[in-house]
């Protein structure tokens, strides 16, 4: 976060990376409940256009950096929709855990691609 509290551009990003693997899963699923060939094209366009921009994050892809990140936000992206279905049931503490946990899983993320930057230096 910045100084005013706002997040910054690789935060951003990150939101924007975890909803881009959330619709190629939701593509996948909305694939094999309707058989609608729409919607590998909707999952190939989206996985196309997230692999160009977690290059910006994962800057020294190794093979397990690039998919455990890509994992890791899939998971952020997935607790973070669970943690939003608690919340509208007013289920506080599951919300919670389930915010918390993928505010961890986010961190994990962007850590593991500190240490990578690191490494190629």
């Amino acid at each position: 976060m910045d100084s005013k509290g706002d997040i910054g551009l690789e935060e951003d990003l990150a939101f924007a990376l975890a909803h881009l693997v959330a619709l190629e899963h939701h593509a996948e699923i909305s694939y094999g409940m309707t058989k609608d060939k729409k919607w590998l094209e909707v999952e190939n366009i989206a996985r196309e256009i997230r692999q160009k921009w977690l290059k910006l994050i994962v800057r020294n892809p190794t093979a397990h950096t690039w998919c455990i990140s890509k994992h890791l936000l899939g998971s952020f992206m997935g607790l973070s929709e669970i943690g939003n279905r608690y919340n509208t049931t007013k289920q506080y503490n599951e919300s919670c855990q389930a915010y918390d946990d993928a505010t961890r899983l986010m961190a994990l993320m962007f850590v593991i691609n500190e240490e990578d930057k690191g490494e190629s230096s």
